[in-house]
């Protein structure tokens, strides 16, 4: 389940959560993405298709 370039153009900057709190996902020309929370105290570090499949299967509620 690999991400395309139009998919991670698309969740660069969505708002999603982490750990049950409002975060952002960053990093589009990372290899490895970045998901923090808007209050930037938690910061993890995730594979595109770990954030693919988040997103689409578990309504982007990342956890870490």
């Amino acid at each position: 389940m690999i991400a395309s370039n139009k998919e991670k153009e698309q969740w660069i900057g969505k708002i999603v959560t982490l750990n049950g709190k409002p975060a952002r996902i960053m990093g589009r020309k990372l290899t490895y993405p970045h998901v923090a929370t808007l209050d930037m105290t938690l910061d993890v570090v995730f594979s595109w298709q770990a954030v693919k499949r988040i997103i689409l299967n578990n309504n982007g509620n990342f956890t870490s």
